[in-house]
């Protein structure tokens, strides 16, 4: 019967190579706001990290407006942003503000030149070189 059945439970306590003395150090993450310095002395060996991939975007602008405003969209239809053409457009690497930069052509293709990087930029810079 299911009540008679033994049940094999492991009481040992899993192999460490720690002992049992020694302490170890919470993590906690520290907030940094997008313009904050990173303590480039206690970053560890970038360069392990250097071939994963990042996304960078170039911000045009954006608009808000209603659903009734973007339903009435149709082919043609030209929407302002609220970014005029002579401002610097935000350069993000994975949805994080990294510089101002503007539109150039790259040969057939569109490009960005740098105009000045941020801190989070400047740091990022700094951990790979």
């Amino acid at each position: 019967s299911p009540e008679e059945q033994e049940t094999n439970v492991n009481t040992e306590e899993p192999h460490s190579e720690r002992s049992d003395t020694e302490e170890v150090e919470a993590f906690e993450p520290e907030t940094l706001e997008e313009d904050d310095e990173y303590p480039l002395e206690d970053m560890p060996d970038m360069s392990l990290i250097g071939d994963i991939p990042v996304l960078l975007t170039l911000e045009v602008g954006d608009k808000e407006m209603t659903i009734a405003e973007l339903s009435a969209l149709r082919a043609g239809s030209v929407v302002a942003l609220q970014h005029k053409e002579s401002d610097p457009l935000d350069v993000k690497a994975n949805g994080i503000l990294i510089a101002k930069g503007e539109v150039v052509l790259a040969g057939d293709y569109y490009g960005v030149r740098i105009l000045s990087l941020t801190k989070a930029g400047k740091n990022a810079c700094k951990l790979m070189s």
